[in-house]
Parts: structure tokens; sequence; C-alpha cells
């Protein structure tokens, strides 16, 4: 999890190269992360309360030539680190860590995919509203309420449409 550089918070002013390389290492740590939350982690390191429209104007820069140095790729909203030796994996949130829980509009599809796939394989065969809601829990929501039911149900029909998954009946399996 990221963590605030103190000597970071007390200067006034922080030049391009310096905010480049504090978003290359959150994008480092935390990818993929959703642009917004990568905003959010840059204005606390720099010690702003909220993102303001000239530290999204400085995100957007960083975005802009990390990406052209190849340190980093966006997908989409998402900021994936771009090293040979980065495998992603599910993130679970941890109980004392309050950075560590995401809204589901910040956890990547790709991230609830390979939830899909880790829970599918371990089970075999699973009741598609049980992957809801189970896949749900692993990223820390006590309930499925009907945003994150559907981004998890979008995914799961765009999974079962690429043929990632197999619906047979109400049960998902792995082809």
């Amino acid at each position: 999890m990221w963590r605030t550089k103190k000597n970071l918070v007390q200067q006034p002013k922080v030049d391009g190269v310096e905010i480049d390389q504090i978003l290359y290492e959150i994008v480092d740590i935390e990818g993929p992360i959703h642009i917004e939350l990568a905003a959010h982690r840059l204005a606390k390191a720099l010690g702003f309360q909220k993102v303001g429209s000239r530290v999204m104007e400085a995100v957007n820069s960083s975005i802009r030539v990390l990406v052209r140095e190849s340190k980093i790729k966006r997908i989409n909203k998402f900021l994936w680190p771009n090293r040979n030796d980065f495998i992603p994996a599910v993130r679970q949130p941890e109980l004392n860590e309050k950075d560590s829980f995401r809204t589901i509009k910040f956890v990547p599809p790709e991230e609830i995919e390979l939830g899909v796939r880790n829970l599918i394989q371990s089970g075999f065969s699973i009741l598609e509203d049980e992957v809801v809601k189970q896949i749900a829990r692993i990223f820390g929501f006590d309930r499925t309420g009907p945003h994150i039911y559907d981004r998890i149900k979008g995914i799961l029909k765009q999974m079962i449409s690429r043929g990632d998954l197999v619906l047979k009946g109400d049960r998902l399996t792995l082809p």
C-alpha cells in the first residue's frame, strides 16, 4: 500500500519530474490502479486534502510522460505497471488499512475476472448468483447492492460471451 513520504509533504512545490516519479511508484506498488484513485494517492503524497484541477492536470501530464517512456501502461481508466515481472493478483482489502478498501469502480475488470477464475477453479462449478456474492466478499463488500451486482454480473456475461466461462443451467464452470 502506498505510504506518504514526509519530506514531500513539507515541500510547497514539486516539479514535474518528481510528480512523474511519485506517480510511477504509486502505479508500481498498487497497479493496476484507477486513474482517479491514483490522483487521490498523489494528492495525499503531496500533502493535499483533495484532488483539484491542478493536481488532475499534473496527473494527466505525468500519465502521458510515463506511457510515452513505457514505464506504465494505460488501459481504459486504469494504470498498469509495465514490467516483465508484473503478475496481476486479486487484492483483498486489509481490515487495519483503510486505504486498501476500493469502491467497485476502482477494481479493474481483469482483477475481477481473475477472482472469478480462481473461485470457480477451486469449486469446479458454482451458482452464478453465488459467484457474484463471493466475488463481492473477496473485494471487501459486505452487501451486494445493485451497482456492485451489475458490475460483477456484467463482467461474468463478458467472460461467458468470450468463452472464458461456461454457463450450464444456472451454474458456471471453466471451459
